[in-house]
């Protein structure tokens, strides 16, 4: 399967509203899976304005990531307001660098509106009428761009939660934004990103989609970095005391074990007598006694190892946990000071 699909979409108003197309490159499985890049009321585009965001989703069992942008667009039939034109570049389980996504993106969009509208009017009512240079497409897979496989995403199931950050969206800096979302999508299903007050007071007034700014934006990643390692270390803390479980249970085992041998040779010596126990039985008696308690050692010192490792593994963290604590009371404090 191919990694890159380069799509464009519009809303066109009656009969049409809002359609995309797959350029260049058909792909009836990906066009039947992949979700519309339609906007809900959370969110709306306004004139001189420019909207762009990062989506993940799971396309027909491949991991799908799409850069889009959206901006203002009158439809041929209607005068209504939110109305857009708007270009995404998707990939397949690979990703390339983010600046470079972001140069072709803003291209792929310019080029697009050129061609289809006239004084921010679509001169179009279908995407499917939308063209692109197809050398212009040749072109961007020749420059033979370094893909490298998702792996800041592992959670690709649909969350229902979407955040919308208030940032300069120069290309540099959106795409420094960018990479740092990617932890993101495992709480967000969608992350917008615009610099326009309009769209930004649109969405605080909305109250569906949760706004933030560039300060919160790092906070963010940090409390969901500090969550993942708490996870971790609650698995390693589950895995820990569910291996002391077992060896409490293997200790226990083998006491039976010797207690089950004890009483076996004292039938014997009440059956027989003591004089035909060590003729014929204390060699072996002694043998299997000997190699419980080994046994028995070996589990003992096992525990005390694992009741260490927890014990240490809580300490550290207890430290972590304070150590966060101390660096949000810093940040907080340092926000203060910045008002003042």
């Amino acid at each position: 399967m191919n990694s890159i699909y380069f799509w464009g979409f519009a809303t066109f108003g009656h009969p049409n509203d809002f359609r995309q197309s797959l350029f260049y490159r058909s792909n009836k499985e990906i066009a039947k899976n992949l979700k519309i890049y339609d906007l809900t009321n959370a969110i709306k585009v306004f004139p001189n304005s420019k909207l762009y965001s990062i989506r993940k989703e799971m396309i027909g069992g491949y991991k799908g990531v799409s850069y889009t942008i959206y901006t203002y667009a009158q439809e041929m039939t209607s005068k209504r307001d939110g109305t857009f034109i708007g270009s995404s570049i998707l990939f397949i389980n690979e990703i390339t660098e983010e600046n470079q996504t972001v140069v072709k993106l803003n291209e792929f969009h310019e080029i697009l509106i050129q061609k289809k509208t006239k004084n921010n009017i679509l001169t179009v009512n279908h995407s499917d009428q939308f063209e692109h240079s197809k050398n212009y497409l040749d072109e961007f897979e020749k420059n033979n761009y370094i893909l490298k496989q998702i792996t800041d995403i592992e959670n690709f199931s649909y969350t229902k939660n979407n955040l919308v950050l208030n940032i300069n969206t120069d290309p540099e800096n959106l795409a420094s934004f960018l990479k740092k979302s990617l932890i993101l999508l495992n709480r967000y299903d969608t992350l917008f990103f615009t610099s326009s007050k309009e769209i930004i007071e649109y969405c605080k007034s909305k109250n569906i989609y949760l706004v933030k700014d560039e300060n919160n934006f790092e906070q963010i990643i940090k409390n969901l970095e500090y969550e993942k390692k708490q996870n971790l270390n609650n698995s390693v803390n589950n895995i820990n005391k569910s291996k002391l479980v077992k060896l409490f249970e293997n200790n226990a085992s083998v006491y039976n074990e010797l207690q089950k041998l004890e009483e076996k040779y004292l039938n014997i010596i009440r059956k027989d007598n003591y004089d035909f126990f060590i003729q014929n039985h204390q060699k072996n008696y002694l043998n299997e006694i000997n190699k419980l308690k080994s046994k028995i050692q070996e589990l003992d010192q096992l525990t005390l190892n694992q009741i260490k490792e927890s014990s240490n593994n809580h300490i550290d963290d207890k430290k972590k946990s304070k150590q966060f604590k101390h660096s949000r009371k810093q940040s907080k404090h340092s926000r203060k000071l910045r008002k003042k």
